[in-house]
C-alpha cells in the first residue's frame, strides 16, 4: 500500500504531465508542466480557503469559489486534448475575470491589485511573441483601471465587513506571492538544470572537437605525405612555384609529380568536394595517377588520364552506392632536354606565356571519374621555348568571391595578372598571386581549395 507521500507524488507528477507526450518540444514541455502545476496549486489554495470562507462568511461566497475552481480546472481539460493555445488564452481570460469580478463583488478595500503580478507573469510564460505579451499586459492593466473606476459608480454585489475585506486582501496577497514565488523558483530550478546540461554538453563538445581536430590534423599529415616534397620538385623543376591554399585543414586539391629519366610529369588536380571528403577522394585519385605511371609505365598524358579514370571508376564501383566522385586535372609531361611538352586536361586548362602573350589550351570537358559520355582524353604536344612560363591551376582561385561588389575573381582577371607579371621571378610571382588572392577575398570566406603551379622553361 502506498504511503501518503508516494500517493501525493504520483498525483503531482500525473497532473504535471497532463497533455504531454514522449519527445515533446523542450520549450513546450517546460511551459505545460509549469502551468499544470500552477493550476494544481491554485486549486489546492482555493480548497484550503473554502473552510476559512465558510467559517467567516457562511455559504454566501462558497458557490462563487467552487465555480472559480471549476473554471480553472477546465484549463487542464484543454491541455489533456493538447489544445495548449486555447488553454492559455482561456486561463488568461479566467484570471482577468477573477480579478475584476472578485473586486466588484466585494468593493474597495480588497486590494486585489496584487493579483496583477501572477497574471502578468502567466502572460509572459504562456505567450511566445513579444507583441502579444505586451498587448495582453496592457489589456490587463486597462481592465484593472476600469475596475477601479467602476468601484466609484457601482455598489458592491456583496456587503461584507471591513474585517472580512482585510482577510480577502491577505488571501489575495498570499496567493499572488505564492504563485510568483513558485514561478520564480521553478524557472530558477529549470535554469540551473539547463545550465548543468549546457556545461556537460559543452564539455562533451570540447572533447569531441579535440578528437575530431586531432584526427583531421593527423589526416593532414597523411595527405601531406602523398604530396611531392619541395626538395624533389626543385631537383627536377629548378624554376617553379606552387601556391597551395586548402580551404580547410585538409583539401580536395593536390599537386602531383613523377619523373622518368629526363621526363618530368606534374599536375594540379581538383577532387570532388573539399575538407575531409575531398581529401579522401584525393588519396584515391593520387593513387590512380601513381599506378598509371609507376606500375604501368605510361608517359602519354592522355593515356594516363584514361587509365586513371578506369582505376577510379573501378575503386568507387565497389560501393553499393552510386559514387560519382572524381577529379579535374591539368597534367603536363615535360622533357627537360628536348623541351617537348605533352599535356592533357580534364576540365582544367593549360596556360603558358610566350612573348608577353598568354596562350590557352582548352581541356576535354569531362572529369576523371564516372561520366555518361566518357571518351578518350586528348594529348596535346608543344615545343616549348626558353623563358616560356607554364601555369596549371585548379578553379578555386578564379571562383573566389570578393572585391568591392563581392563577385567572383574570374579567369580573365587571373590571366591578365599572370600576363602582366610573368617576367618577375617565380618566387616573387607566388607572393604576388597569394597577396592578390587574400586582398580580393577580404573578409569573405574562402569558397574552395586553391592550387596554382608555375614553371619557367
Amino acid at each position: 500500500m502506498l504511503s501518503m507521500k508516494e500517493t501525493c507524488s504520483i498525483i503531482w507528477n500525473k497532473v504535471s504531465r497532463i497533455g504531454l507526450r514522449e519527445g515533446e518540444d523542450a520549450l513546450q514541455f517546460r511551459e505545460v508542466i509549469l502551468l499544470n502545476r500552477l493550476i494544481l496549486i491554485m486549486l489546492l489554495v482555493m480548497f484550503v480557503y473554502l473552510p476559512v470562507e465558510w467559517a467567516v462568511n457562511g455559504w454566501q461566497m462558497i458557490p462563487a469559489s467552487i465555480s472559480l475552481d471549476g473554471l480553472i480546472m477546465l484549463t487542464l481539460v484543454f491541455h489533456h486534448y493538447r489544445l495548449f493555445a486555447v488553454g492559455h488564452f482561456y486561463l488568461y481570460i479566467v484570471s482577468n475575470l477573477f480579478m475584476i469580478l472578485m473586486g466588484l463583488a466585494v468593493g474597495k478595500g480588497v486590494q486585489n491589485y496584487v493579483v496583477l503580478i501572477p497574471i502578468v507573469l502567466l502572460s509572459v510564460i504562456m505567450f511566445k511573441t513579444k507583441v502579444l505579451r505586451i498587448t495582453l499586459f496592457l489589456i490587463t492593466l486597462s481592465l484593472y483601471f476600469i475596475q477601479q473606476y467602476l468601484f466609484n459608480i457601482v455598489d458592491p454585489l456583496v456587503q461584507i465587513p471591513d474585517e472580512t475585506k482585510a482577510m480577502f486582501a491577505i488571501i489575495f496577497f498570499v496567493l499572488a506571492i505564492l504563485l510568483t514565488f513558485i514561478i520564480g523558483f521553478y524557472f530558477m530550478g529549470i535554469n540551473k538544470e539547463y545550465e548543468g546540461i549546457i556545461i556537460l554538453q559543452k564539455e562533451n563538445l570540447e572533447v569531441k572537437n579535440k578528437e575530431i581536430t586531432d584526427s583531421i590534423t593527423y589526416a593532414k599529415r597523411i595527405q601531406t605525405a602523398i604530396l611531392p616534397p619541395d626538395s624533389v620538385i626543385r631537383k627536377h623543376l629548378k624554376d617553379h612555384f606552387i601556391l597551395y591554399l586548402p580551404k580547410d585543414v585538409v583539401a580536395g586539391d593536390f599537386y602531383w609529380m613523377e619523373h622518368l629519366n629526363d621526363t618530368v610529369l606534374f599536375a594540379a588536380a581538383d577532387c570532388t568536394g573539399h575538407g575531409v571528403p575531398g581529401a579522401m577522394v584525393s588519396v584515391v585519385c593520387n593513387n590512380a595517377l601513381n599506378r598509371s605511371v609507376r606500375e604501368e609505365g605510361l608517359t602519354d598524358p592522355g593515356k594516363i588520364l584514361d587509365r586513371a579514370r578506369e582505376i577510379i571508376v573501378h575503386e568507387f564501383g565497389k560501393s553499393n552506392e552510386d559514387v560519382k566522385d572524381g577529379m579535374d586535372i591539368s597534367l603536363c609531361v615535360l622533357n627537360t632536354k628536348t623541351l617537348e611538352l605533352k599535356w592533357a586536361g580534364a576540365n582544367n586548362p593549360l596556360w603558358y606565356v610566350r612573348n608577353n602573350e598568354l596562350n590557352e589550351i582548352r581541356p576535354d570537358k569531362q572529369p576523371i571519374g564516372q561520366y555518361f559520355n566518357a571518351r578518350p582524353f586528348t594529348t596535346h604536344s608543344l615545343k616549348m621555348q626558353k623563358d616560356d612560363v607554364l601555369y596549371v591551376i585548379t578553379d578555386g582561385y578564379q571562383d573566389q568571391f570578393g572585391g568591392e561588389k563581392g563577385k567572383k575573381y574570374k579567369a580573365s582577371n587571373l590571366k591578365q595578372f599572370l600576363t602582366t607579371n610573368h617576367k618577375r621571378s617565380l618566387e616573387e610571382q607566388k607572393t604576388m598571386i597569394k597577396d592578390s588572392f587574400f586582398a580580393w577575398k577580404g573578409k569573405n570566406e574562402q569558397v574552395d581549395d586553391v592550387c596554382v603551379i608555375g614553371v619557367k622553361i
